[in-house]
């Protein structure tokens, strides 16, 4: 066997270390540049989540402030229904009470006013009417005992009643009988019956319906 000894040259040691050299240096960074490339993914993936987690924070704290303004406004609610409940109850209460003050002035005022025209006709049905018309003469109505002509003048309507009431004192008197006032049918004189009439004899004998 015949071995032959190989020396390279300077120049070739040198290209060999160059070379080898430029390899290392690609590796190295081919290495650095995917280590690089990884971290800049991981902290793509880091800020990705940190923004995912931000926004389910936000949105949870956006649920948990609905839920408490919600519950807020419907216990507000509640608190509103309340006071107007006890408001209405109050006015209620008020416009009763009121109601009340005002029929108990007008009952009293009927009364007193129902007090007075028992006076005046005791007043005047007494012996001073029967002296005066005695000197006018009296007709045979004004005779009648009080019950009877309370019946006759039952009989008549309203008109008829009012009509009866100017023909003398004395049956002015008994027309006034707060018996004959007591219920007023104003269907026999639907035909001839005006707003302006009711309410006259509404305010006239009013002391007798309300009682």
């Amino acid at each position: 066997r015949y071995y032959f000894y190989f020396q390279p040259t300077e120049e070739q040691k040198r290209l060999a270390a160059q070379t080898y050299n430029d390899t290392l240096l690609k590796k190295h960074f081919k290495a650095w540049l995917s280590f690089y490339s990884s971290k800049v993914e991981k902290r793509k993936k880091a800020v990705a989540q940190m923004e995912r987690a931000v926004a389910c924070h936000e949105a949870r704290l956006k649920v948990r402030t609905f839920q408490r303004w919600y519950a807020w406004k419907c216990e507000r609610y509640r608190s509103q229904q309340v006071l107007a409940d006890k408001m209405r109850r109050i006015c209620l209460q008020n416009a009763i009470f009121t109601t009340f003050r005002a029929w108990q002035q007008v009952t009293k005022h009927a009364s007193d006013t129902n007090k007075w025209f028992k006076k005046y006709e005791i007043i005047d049905s007494d012996e001073e009417v029967e002296a005066k018309e005695e000197s006018l003469g009296q007709d045979f109505i004004s005779k009648l005992p009080h019950k009877a002509s309370n019946k006759i003048f039952s009989f008549l309507d309203v008109l008829d009643r009012l009509t009866c009431s100017l023909v003398c004192r004395s049956w002015k008197i008994m027309v006034q009988d707060r018996s004959l006032w007591t219920q007023i049918d104003l269907q026999q004189i639907k035909d001839r019956t005006t707003d302006r009439l009711v309410a006259n004899l509404a305010y006239k004998f009013r002391p007798f319906l309300c009682n």
